[in-house]
């Protein structure tokens, strides 16, 4: 072989090699915009849980409160029984909204989760 094709083969080589390179660092690239995405997902992840815990203590003092006024309710006079009724009413209402919502901020988190545990299980 002669020094000419020494040079061709060492620059094809090098070429390959190069190319090799560059594909690891786009990886490499990847890798770390995956690694951010999934610290966001974890982020938004915990954001949803305090949420889902606020809503769900919301629901319980709401029920309370729905109880509170049930009680009153036996207690009162003719004349405020009514008042004290539609209270309870209203509050147990907005009981029943905040624990659904609660129900479907929770069905959210377990999407979440399980796609954060998809992203990080091969």
């Amino acid at each position: 072989m002669t020094n000419w094709g020494v040079v061709e083969v060492k620059e094809e080589q090098d070429s390959v090699v190069f190319n090799a390179m560059l594909i690891l660092e786009k990886l490499n690239n990847n890798i770390i915009s995956m690694a951010q995405t999934i610290s966001s997902v974890d982020d938004q992840a915990k954001q949803n849980e305090n949420i889902s815990q606020k809503l769900e203590e919301l629901a319980f003092e709401s029920n309370l409160l729905a109880l509170s006024a049930s009680l009153e309710e036996v207690r009162a006079s003719e004349i405020g029984e009514e008042r004290s009724l539609v209270l309870a009413k209203k509050i147990h209402a907005i009981a029943m909204k905040a624990a659904d919502a609660t129900q479907v901020v929770g069905h959210l988190l377990g999407e979440c989760q399980q796609i954060r545990h998809n992203l990080v299980t091969p």
